[in-house]
């Protein structure tokens, strides 16, 4: 019975005998042993570790006013319907969808009950541009800002 190829180049590998030579002498890698310091275990890892990660860096972020987005939603309708007498449809299609992000903004930060004066001026200020009315409109947003400018009653506090 003969040994597949394979099995032969397994068994010398495993006792040290290089592929092709045949001479069965162990190979020159094998002959050296080599020598490994003993770590120091001793090591305090977590000082280690401690000494080499900088403090974190704190930063006092200001917490944000209610209906900030809504704010400068209103602030560039207002903008934009001074800019022009009498806005075509693009244009108030621009400004409709300016004051639904604002207000989307104020929904989901929860915000809406802090503002709701401001919230219900917006929403007027919409049904007016839909009607074609943009002095209507101008007046709401008026309102809407000075609602807006006003502290709310939790930063009062």
């Amino acid at each position: 019975m003969t040994c597949p190829d394979w099995a032969i180049a397994f068994r010398r590998a495993r006792i040290g005998v290089r592929a092709g030579r045949g001479s069965g002498r162990p190979c020159e890698s094998f002959k050296r042993r080599a020598t490994v310091a003993k770590q120091n275990l001793s090591v305090d890892v977590h000082e280690e570790l401690r000494s080499g990660i900088p403090a974190p860096i704190l930063r006092h972020r200001q917490a944000p006013r209610p209906g900030d987005r809504l704010r400068r939603a209103v602030d560039a309708a207002l903008a934009e319907l001074a800019a022009t007498a009498t806005p075509d449809h693009p244009t108030l299609h621009k400004l409709d969808d300016l004051l639904v992000g604002g207000l989307a903004w104020a929904a989901a930060t929860g915000d809406t009950c802090r503002i709701e004066s401001a919230v219900h001026a917006v929403r007027t200020a919409r049904v007016r541009l839909d009607a074609d009315d943009p002095d209507g409109a101008r007046t709401a947003l008026v309102s809407a800002r000075d609602g807006l400018n006003q502290p709310s009653r939790r930063d009062a506090r």
